[in-house]
């Protein structure tokens, strides 16, 4: 025993005409077919409409039960898909079957069939871009959150250049079942498609840099970086370019070109922060004072909680031209933010001059001696020698 279609072919669709044109006021002539042929195709329309609403109530209160028992949410928004296709689909198709019984000009049942596709394909391609949506927000977006780089900004880009593809991709077929040639058109988009990147040059050339930091990842909004002379923090990733606040207060932005090629020190990823610079005593300073100041600042640095020991260091560097060098060298650990590492640096820099101060240690800074001589001076110095010889 074979099992009737969900969707009446044609034959149902006449022979259920042809029973209802039995009453003779159905079998009245509007447009060259019955009322009956009219009434039942509606009739057919609306079984078909009433079999598809119980199989989305069926799929909605018992399939999806099995759906939210997975923790993938992915079957959930696919069967929500199927459950919202079913009822358009059959109905669009059982319309469509009944016209082509209808006894009407040719034209007319050329133009049902590509009105048909047309709306198959508008409804398809709708669906998959929700479930594309779907994927991006529920998959990729939260691993966007978590990174807090560059991959957040790519995410609504990405979904507005899926949603392009979809919809280019639903006028190309609609084109072509409407009879144009999609070879020529497709040819002229990619004329156009040159033209538009020769004149966009830059812009692509950004975006293909935004693309380079997006694999690498040499830094991520809120650190703090140096490139090309310009130190910062990062306050915004986009497609064209980055912002980047300076210590001055002045926001730069920097083409995603330039950051792709350049050298980027991420200050903000170093584990420690290193501090390097010269003390410069005078040559009048003992060397009882020079040996003690030395030891005292060591002594401090190595008792500082935010200051690595291991890689203090205290030495006499050189003569200067007008002081004796010190070179100071230590390690801040605590380096959550930049205003912390200069909140320490002023710390250590306040007890080495105290202890300076209290050990007498006078800190130098750049002097010349110049001597001056006159005539009658050279004079009187030429007879002094004389008179000694």
């Amino acid at each position: 025993m074979t099992e009737e279609p969900i969707i009446p072919n044609d034959l149902y669709i006449e022979s259920f005409a042809g029973k209802l044109e039995n009453y003779p006021w159905l079998a009245e002539q509007l447009f060259g077919n019955s009322v009956a042929h009219y009434l039942a195709i509606l009739a057919v329309v609306a079984l078909v409409y009433g079999v598809s609403k119980a199989i989305t109530y069926f799929v909605e209160h018992y399939a999806s039960k099995f759906a939210h028992r997975t923790k993938n949410a992915l079957d959930d928004v696919i069967l929500k898909t199927v459950h919202q296709s079913v009822t358009f689909i059959l109905v669009l198709a059982t319309m469509y079957l009944g016209i082509r019984t209808l006894n009407v000009p040719e034209v007319v049942h050329e133009y049902t069939a590509k009105a048909v596709f047309i709306l198959f394909t508008l409804k398809i391609v709708k669906e998959l871009e929700n479930v594309f949506e779907f994927m991006i927000r529920n998959y990729l977006e939260p691993y966007a959150r978590r990174q807090r780089g560059l991959v957040k900004t790519f995410v609504p880009p990405l979904l507005h250049f899926s949603r392009i593809i979809l919809w280019v991709f639903a006028a190309l077929l609609i084109a072509s079942n409407l009879g144009y040639n999609i070879n020529s058109l497709i040819a002229g988009l990619g004329v156009g498609g040159i033209a538009f990147a020769l004149g966009a040059q830059q812009t692509l050339s950004n975006i293909f840099g935004s693309i380079s930091l997006l694999v690498d990842q040499p830094f991520k909004i809120g650190d703090w970086i140096e490139v090309n002379d310009v130190s910062g923090t990062v306050l915004e990733i986009g497609l064209r370019s980055t912002k980047i606040e300076t210590i001055n207060m002045s926001i730069v932005s920097m083409p995603n070109e330039t950051l792709a090629q350049a050298t980027i020190s991420n200050e903000s990823r170093r584990n420690m922060f290193h501090v390097s610079h010269n003390l410069a005593f005078t040559y009048g300073t003992s060397l009882t004072k020079l040996r003690k100041v030395m030891k005292d600042i060591e002594a401090m640095l190595k008792r500082d909680k935010d200051i690595d020991r291991d890689t203090v260091r205290v030495r006499f560097l050189e003569f200067g031209d007008s002081s004796l060098q010190v070179n100071v060298f230590y390690y801040i650990t605590d380096i959550s933010t930049y205003s912390r590492i200069m909140e320490i640096k002023e710390r250590i820099n306040l007890k080495i001059k105290e202890r300076a101060e209290k050990i007498g240690a006078e800190m130098a800074f750049p002097t010349q001696s110049l001597h001056l001589e006159y005539e009658h001076d050279k004079a009187k110095t030429r007879k002094r020698r004389k008179a000694n010889k």
